[in-house]
């Protein structure tokens, strides 16, 4: 397990994992813990991600050499672009109140559960997957190639002059998008 505290201002979090599932939760603190899941973890030691994770900062980067499963506790509106080779996503929580949230797997499914109120720009993408969403104003269209779906556009309504965005890719996997 790796955890520190961000000190001040907004976390930014950046993980690149080869092969495994990545689950982002939000804490209550400023508090980030990345802890690898029982059987799917590095041969021997599951403390070894630690030699693969840096803080400069406010900002954490997790660049690591082997696949593993993650469970990942963020502060609430942390920054994050997160980057599978075939895992799947999951974020549950709230997104910075501007600046850009990524998810991107190659063969993986994305499942994303934000606030029914939440507003952002959204831009998403699946070459092979379809897109699910209980959002009202989402407008799902499949890509002239036949295969996948994209959506891009603003979700939700907001007074502020500027909202975050939000880019999710999967190349051969379903989109999901739900209010909780």
């Amino acid at each position: 397990m790796w955890g520190k505290p961000i000190l001040t201002g907004q976390a930014n979090i950046v993980i690149n994992d080869p092969n495994g599932n990545v689950t982002i939760t939000e804490g209550q603190t400023n508090n980030v813990s990345i802890q690898p899941l029982d059987g799917n973890s590095f041969p021997g030691n599951p403390n070894a991600i630690q030699q693969d994770i840096s803080q400069t900062g406010n900002s954490i980067s997790a660049n690591l050499q082997n696949p593993v499963d993650l469970q990942v506790t963020v502060p609430v509106g942390a920054n994050l672009n997160l980057n599978t080779g075939s895992g799947d996503i999951i974020f549950d929580g709230t997104f910075a109140s501007t600046g850009t949230t990524q998810f991107q797997t190659t063969d993986g499914d994305i499942t994303v559960r934000v606030p029914s109120t939440s507003a952002f720009h959204l831009d998403a993408s699946t070459n092979t997957g379809s897109i699910n969403s209980n959002f009202p104003n989402i407008k799902i269209q499949d890509n002239a190639s036949g295969s996948g779906q994209s959506v891009n556009g603003v979700v939700g309504t907001s007074s502020q002059s500027q909202i975050p965005n939000v880019v999710i890719q999967s190349n051969n996997g379903d989109i999901i998008l739900n209010s909780n």
